[in-house]
């Protein structure tokens, strides 16, 4: 498994967003929020380069537990604003245990705007090696 610890430093395709209200507004009514601002968890529709890596890595899905998310906000984000978000597969570590191999893998993302960073969010994962 140790396939993943070399990966480390692997980066996603540059994604573009743009935060619109109706997008917000879908958000804030799934969440069952009333926060008149851009709710704070919303930048993690921004995953979509945690998904090419995990598909880079030839990790499967159903193999694959989100365990944590953490949201650095340097800046409030802004609706009607475009956004690129490079996402980088930044540490693994991996253990044998009982059941298996697991490898505890981190991405982290940062969130630009006009060429400056205004967030970062790191996810982490879990990945269990079928026996």
């Amino acid at each position: 498994m140790s396939k993943f610890s070399d990966q480390v430093g692997l980066t996603a395709c540059t994604q573009h967003y743009r935060i619109d209200s109706d997008r917000v507004d879908a958000f804030r009514n799934a969440i069952e929020s009333n926060c008149k601002k851009i709710p704070p968890t919303y930048v993690t529709i921004f995953r979509d380069g945690e998904f090419e890596l995990l598909d880079k890595l030839k990790i499967p899905l159903n193999q694959i537990l989100h365990a944590e998310q953490e949201y650095e906000y340097i800046e409030d984000l802004i609706l009607n604003e475009n956004y690129t978000v490079q996402t980088v597969f930044v540490k693994c570590v991996e253990k044998k245990g009982k059941s298996g191999r697991m490898a505890f893998l981190t991405f982290e993302s940062r969130i630009n705007l006009n060429e400056k960073t205004v967030l970062i969010s790191k996810s982490h994962m879990v990945f269990r090696e079928k026996s």
